[in-house]
């Protein structure tokens, strides 16, 4: 069984794919922009594959192309990737998903609410007074934008248009997973290296034994993250 000693934020990821897809016993998965491992621990009768642009995965890619031929997987998973990449590489990316998967496609990403979005810039100016650097994720989600429920609405055009049905679930708050953050990156500011170790004290709260993963057919002015599972008619 996959640990819970971990942050809340990495384990609802991994265990939301657990709870929403299909039965995928002895067929093939692929985890796009995922480490190597973690999404095979909530999957273990699945053969999940990783694919990322680092070197954390089974295979590395330049970030376009998916290197596999066309429905190659049952299923094809992208967690917390999409606001990562330019707007414009979305849809081309959504295509290669649907491309290489035999029946299922299952994004997930940050939720870009006008409160979500401004929330994530304060912590990254907070991060760069605190370490000196803007904070990498962080600072990459303001470059390209949060998925906002626009996009959600336009995607699903996208896989309806292509033969998908399709579903969208939320979870997660991103007030307290935030405010978390903020707190940790104060202690640092205030008090320096004193303040590391205390904010390391003040992350044991933000652990996923304490938060059950609940997922949601509505979505709420605090909502965290969407997942949006599609699958061929």
């Amino acid at each position: 069984m996959p640990s819970k000693f971990v942050q809340y934020d990495r384990y609802e990821r991994h265990r939301a794919v657990s709870l929403l897809l299909p039965e995928t016993e002895g067929r093939p998965v692929l985890d796009i922009g995922g480490v190597k491992g973690l999404l095979a621990s909530h999957l273990s009768a699945a053969t999940v594959s990783t694919l990322n642009v680092d070197r954390t995965g089974d295979v590395q890619y330049g970030g376009r192309a998916i290197p596999f031929v066309t429905q190659a997987f049952h299923a094809v998973v992208s967690l917390d990737t999409m606001e990562h990449m330019p707007r414009e590489q979305r849809l081309e990316f959504l295509a290669e998903c649907i491309r290489v998967s035999q029946q299922t496609v299952l994004i997930a990403a940050p939720l870009g609410t006008s409160g979500h979005a401004a929330y994530e810039a304060k912590l990254d100016a907070l991060h760069k007074q605190a370490y000196g650097q803007y904070h990498q994720m962080l600072h990459e989600h303001i470059l390209y934008g949060l998925p906002t429920i626009e996009d959600l609405n336009s995607w699903r055009e996208f896989f309806d248009d292509r033969g998908f049905s399709s579903q969208v679930r939320y979870a997660g708050n991103y007030e307290w997973q935030c405010r978390n953050m903020e707190r940790s990156l104060r202690l640092v500011q205030r008090l320096g290296t004193p303040g590391k170790f205390a904010a390391l004290l003040n992350l044991v709260t933000s652990l996923a034994i304490w938060y059950p993963v609940v997922l949601s057919e509505q979505c709420t002015k605090s909502s965290n993250r969407f997942y949006l599972l599609a699958e061929r008619r």
